[in-house]
């Protein structure tokens, strides 16, 4: 019988590829999510990709009776925790109220019911703006606003219960920046009202927009605009998929850096939309603002301990963001779409958590 693994905040951008390289890799997903109204066409196409190895309860991690009770239907092998409200929320509140609450909830759950290995995709928010652009995990967390406050608090509190009971089995995965899509096109990035680089490129391709702009040239890199470290978020959840099978393994608690290490600023991207694009993106340069100017990975860690490297470049990042973007424009249903066969995993049969 294949492995039972539960992911929060399934209907989310890394929650829905993660369920997908679980489901393909042979493991049963239970997702769980509050599903808001914006987010609830996500799961026909992703059911679409994942077939009956995927069942969704819609249910808010702040419900401890809710939680409780889908924990003790399913009784999964691990979870797997992508609910964490990313950047761009209005309030402090919604941070804490989300991340750190959620947690705490799932955590306490968890605990009623005996389960206690748990993956948390955190995020490179957590380092803030560094001294020197590429980052270990031994860099002191930095966090510039609320966002990476509250990733910092939950990595806090999973600290506590390991140093409270040993037998937790806890991976946290520091994803930087996170592009693309799953290559059928039906699961992406591609919130409506969207206004992140790729947005603004695909917006300028499809005439939406006249021009992208970028919040100022006079940065100190190579070419003045800001540079990150991109990374294919299949990459993402072929890392988690590693993290689970490392904690199978008995290596104990981790944590790593899941991102490329590749340089790629504003510019390079929107270069690199072009050549997919097989068109012109024009450009401005606004006002700049007060950010991060540079950030990269050191991801030798995901090497060493999960066979971990990101694999996808930024040229398929763009064209498989473009697909997903493209599709959901036009609304396509996943009727009338034909997703690649899934391809061998790993033996999900022979995976315990605990």
């Amino acid at each position: 019988m294949a492995a039972r693994i539960l992911i929060t905040g399934v209907a989310g951008y890394i929650g829905a590829h993660v369920a997908v390289a679980l489901t393909q890799a042979g493991f049963e997903v239970i997702g769980l999510d509050r599903l808001p109204a914006s987010q609830r066409g996500v799961i026909g196409r992703l059911q679409h990709v994942c077939g009956d190895q995927l069942v969704v309860d819609r249910v808010d991690l702040r419900e401890p009776v809710a939680v409780l009770r889908s924990l003790s239907r399913h009784r999964p092998a691990a979870v797997v925790h992508c609910a964490l409200l990313g950047p761009g929320a209005v309030s402090p509140l919604a941070y804490y109220d989300n991340n750190v609450h959620g947690l705490t909830t799932l955590l306490a759950a968890m605990t009623a019911g005996g389960l206690r290995t748990l993956v948390m995709a955190s995020s490179s928010a957590i380092y803030g703006k560094p001294a020197l652009p590429t980052v270990t995990e031994r860099n002191l967390p930095a966090p510039l606003n609320a966002y990476g406050h509250s990733l910092a608090a939950c990595e806090d509190l999973l600290a506590d219960m390991r140093a409270a009971d040993p037998r937790w089995r806890i991976a946290v995965l520091r994803v930087f920046q996170p592009l693309g899509a799953h290559d059928s096109g039906l699961i992406g990035d591609y919130a409506l009202g969207a206004t992140d680089l790729l947005a603004q490129a695909f917006g300028v391709a499809t005439g939406r927009a006249d021009r992208v702009q970028l919040h100022g040239g006079d940065w100190p890199t190579p070419d003045g605009t800001r540079v990150r470290d991109l990374v294919h978020v299949m990459d993402v959840a072929r890392g988690v998929l590693r993290a689970l099978e490392a904690l199978a393994r008995g290596i104990g608690s981790f944590t790593v850096n899941l991102g490329s290490g590749r340089i790629c600023s504003e510019l390079q991207l929107l270069a690199t939309v072009e050549r997919v694009l097989r068109c012109a993106v024009p450009f401005v340069l606004g006002n700049r603002q007060e950010g991060i100017t540079e950030i990269l990975a050191d991801s030798r860690r995901a090497k060493t301990l999960l066979d971990w490297s990101a694999q996808l470049s930024i040229e398929q990042m763009c064209a498989d963001a473009w697909r997903a973007r493209r599709l959901a424009q036009r609304g396509s249903s996943a009727s009338e779409l034909t997703t690649l066969r899934p391809t061998p995993g790993s033996p999900a049969g022979s995976w315990h958590g605990s």
